[in-house]
Order: structure tokens, then C-alpha cells, then sequence
């Protein structure tokens, strides 16, 4: 049966660190006196969507995987015992 990897969530984490990378530097930014505050919307708006379509993803892998264990685990109950 194959396996939901760790690997998956790991580099979820690592995308979503660089993300708060970026927010951080978008608040630096914005802090500034004369920045655009219509650039920091929209690129905050831009990193927002990333980072939830990115979990939305995560989530729908993590449920068929959660799927699968639940039909190899019925599976395995039927099979009969030696």
C-alpha cells in the first residue's frame, strides 16, 4: 500500500517558512515611511492564496491517505486466519 510520506509535510513546512520569510519582509517594507501600501496588499493577498491552496492540497493527500488505511485495514479483516 503506498504511503502518505513525511516528505510531503516537510516541504509544506519549508514552503510555508519561506512564506513567512517573505511576509516578514513585506512588513519591513511596508513599515517604511513612503512605501505602498497597495503592494503590500496585493502581494500579502498573493502569499495568502499560495499558502492556502498549498494546505487545501496537504489536506486532500492526508484524506486519501486516510482512505486507503481505512480500506486496507477493512481488507485486512476479512482475510481469513490460518
Amino acid at each position: 500500500m503506498p504511503l502518505f510520506h513525511s516528505a510531503v509535510h516537510f516541504a509544506m513546512l519549508l514552503k510555508h517558512m519561506l512564506y513567512f520569510s517573505q511576509e516578514m519582509n513585506l512588513l519591513a517594507e511596508v513599515d517604511q515611511p513612503g512605501s505602498l501600501i497597495d503592494n503590500y496588499v496585493t502581494q500579502l493577498s498573493f502569499l495568502l492564496s499560495r499558502k492556502a491552496a498549498g494546505l487545501v492540497s496537504l489536506q486532500a493527500r492526508l484524506a486519501w491517505f486516510q482512505h486507503r488505511l481505512k480500506e486496507h485495514e477493512i481488507l485486512s479483516r476479512k482475510k481469513p486466519s490460518r
